[in-house]
């Protein structure tokens, strides 16, 4: 059973969120360009900003990094990780890639929550292919467990978790669209320099349903925190 109607109080700061974003600079070589940008440095400016170090850290993934092998990582990620992007098959691509990532000793320890270098994959993932992948982490899968009233398994692969997101998406897609109709957020967008057209892409709509999951799992574990302590 998926969720039929969003709650609009978590809604409306899950679009706040993904128009911060689309606002944000860090991402303008990703979210803004037909083409995605490299994991690499800039080039084009008069300082070095290292993107992929930068990420990393603000994403709350270097953890799933083994020490001294970002530079591996990062290399694995911007090419044999981006070229099977092309072909399809996304789901397969994201949980193959996090394997290689352990086959080839990259990875810490997984996490307790047995994310592993999945949820940083998959979001290096969503910047290389904003329409067909979304991150993954805990919180964004017990959202999705709470949406879908069970029916999506937290132990599942990530090919799982995406077609779990992606049918949800699909029931709730003219829900997000009316929300971003809303002239307050048309009024935030303008206000923070995010193009009126960036509102009614699918990648910002799957955006939106992303942050919201995240809220959803994020209040559950507060409640759940709350009531054992």
């Amino acid at each position: 059973m998926l969720e039929s109607k969003m709650e609009m109080e978590t809604l409306r700061p899950a679009i706040y969120q993904a128009v911060m974003m689309w606002s944000d600079s860090h991402y303008e070589r990703f979210l803004f360009r037909k083409d995605p940008g490299r994991l690499i440095e800039d080039e084009d400016k008069n300082y070095k900003f290292d993107w992929f170090k930068w990420f990393v850290i603000d994403w709350r993934v270097a953890r799933t990094i083994k020490e001294g092998k970002l530079e591996d990582v990062r290399k694995y990620l911007d090419n044999e990780f981006r070229k099977p992007l092309e072909t399809g098959n996304e789901g397969r691509t994201v949980d193959n890639a996090a394997q290689a990532i352990r086959d080839n000793g990259w990875s810490a320890i997984d996490s307790k929550n047995g994310n592993g270098p999945r949820s940083l994959v998959s979001k290096i993932g969503f910047f290389l292919k904003p329409k067909a992948i979304i991150p993954y982490d805990r919180f964004s899968r017990d959202g999705l467990c709470i949406c879908t009233d069970g029916k999506f398994k937290k132990n599942g692969s990530y090919c799982d978790y995406l077609k779990a997101f992606n049918d949800l998406f699909d029931a709730v897609d003219a829900q997000i669209r009316d929300a971003l109709m809303d002239p307050r957020v048309t009024d935030l967008a303008k206000r923070f320099r995010c193009p009126d057209e960036k509102l009614d892409l699918p990648e910002f709509r799957r955006k939106v349903l992303d942050n919201y999951l995240m809220e959803k799992g994020r209040d559950m574990g507060k409640r759940k925190k709350k009531q054992s302590g």
